[in-house]
């Protein structure tokens, strides 16, 4: 079942990410690209983990997101390191 990610509610709790939450971030990510008019460049869920994956990021130090209380991800944020600059 794929919940509506652009319904606005309150935050009920806050937590790291988890690798399961990847189909969630990749939803919201995708649906505020959509909302702002930017063009179609979706993300997919693969592309996500993949960016769990990255040996810059601790998912439980280095992410949040913000659950509603029936358990809707409505925001979600994240910062790395790169592990050798570009």
């Amino acid at each position: 079942m794929t919940r509506n990610p652009t319904l606005a509610g309150p935050i009920a709790s806050w937590r790291a990410l988890a690798p399961d939450d990847a189909p969630d971030v990749t939803e919201l990510f995708n649906a505020s690209r959509r909302a702002d008019g930017a063009p179609d460049e979706s993300r997919s869920v693969d592309e996500t983990r993949h960016e769990f994956d990255d040996p810059g990021v601790t998912l439980p130090t280095d992410t949040r997101g913000g659950w509603s209380a029936d358990g809707r991800l409505l925001a979600w944020g994240s910062v790395w390191c790169r592990v050798q600059p570009v």
